[in-house]
């Protein structure tokens, strides 16, 4: 939300790159719990399902 994305600004995390630069522990010191998700996601790692969210609009064969 908001409020994270200033918490970042401030830190100088802009994209996903700087993002992954920091550690796990600097993450969670600076974001409680959400610094581990910030820490797996921006290395690639999401192991949540997919959940479409639309009907299919064609099928290829």
């Amino acid at each position: 939300g908001p409020a994270t994305a200033a918490r970042m600004e401030a830190l100088g995390i802009r994209t996903g790159r700087d993002l992954r630069e920091w550690s796990l522990a600097f993450l969670q010191e600076h974001f409680g719990k959400a610094g581990a998700h910030f820490h797996t996601i921006s290395r690639g790692e999401d192991h949540r399902p997919v959940v479409p969210n639309r009907p299919r609009k064609s099928s290829g064969s």
